[in-house]
C-alpha cells in the first residue's frame, strides 16, 4: 500500500484510507466540517420561542430570573453564557428573565399589611383595617399607608381604641425577609 496525498485547501495532507480504499489525488473529496454549538441570541423573544431556539441549538434551557427595574418585568435581557459561545452539545443555558424587586417588595410588604391581620408597629399593637397605599420608594424599603385599630390585650382581655390612618416603612434585607415595620 502506497499513500497518496492529496490537496485541501492549498494544504498538502496524508490521504485517510477508508475500508482500505485510496484515491488518486485528482479525486474530489469532500469534507464535512461540524458547526460548533453556538447559544444563540434570544433577547426580546418569548419565554416559549426563547427556550424552543435554544433547545433547537442542541442545548437545554434554563430559566433564572434577574432582579433588574431598567426593564419591564418579564422581559428577557440575556443568557449565560452569552449569544454566541461555543458550547458543547446538550449544554445548559440559563435564560436571563426580569423580575421587579420593586414590585416583588411591594408584593411582601402588602401581605404584611393585608386587612384584618394583626401587626407591631413599635411598641403598640395594630388590627389593620385596610392597606391604603404600598410603594418601593428604593433600599430595601416600601413606604405605606395603612388606616388601624391600635389595641393591647392582658389578662385575657383585648381592648380596641379608635381606627387611626398613618404611614411608616418596611425594611428588608437582600434576601427580600422584613427585618422591621415602623
Amino acid at each position: 500500500y502506497q499513500e497518496e496525498h492529496i490537496k485541501i485547501t492549498g494544504q498538502t495532507k496524508p490521504m485517510l484510507n477508508l475500508d482500505r480504499k485510496s484515491a488518486k489525488s485528482s479525486t474530489e473529496i469532500t469534507i464535512c466540517i461540524a458547526e460548533a454549538y453556538r447559544v444563540p441570541d434570544v433577547s426580546g423573544m418569548y419565554l416559549e420561542d426563547a427556550q424552543k431556539a435554544i433547545e433547537e441549538a442542541g442545548l437545554t434551557p434554563n430559566i433564572v430570573f434577574v432582579y433588574n427595574d431598567a426593564y419591564s418585568e418579564g422581559i428577557i435581557i440575556g443568557t449565560v453564557p452569552a449569544k454566541d459561545t461555543v458550547v458543547e452539545e446538550g449544554d445548559v443555558v440559563s435564560i436571563q428573565i426580569t423580575r421587579s424587586r420593586a414590585a416583588e417588595l411591594e408584593g411582601i410588604a402588602a401581605a404584611n399589611l393585608a386587612p384584618g391581620s394583626n401587626v407591631s408597629i413599635g411598641v403598640f399593637n395594630y388590627q389593620i383595617e385596610s392597606l391604603d397605599s404600598c410603594s418601593f420608594i428604593g433600599n430595601n424599603t416600601v413606604a405605606y399607608t395603612i388606616t388601624a385599630r391600635p389595641f393591647i390585650s392582658g389578662f385575657g382581655e383585648t381592648a380596641y381604641f379608635s381606627s387611626q390612618t398613618f404611614s411608616g416603612q418596611v425594611v428588608f434585607d437582600d434576601s427580600n425577609q422584613v427585618v422591621a415595620i415602623v
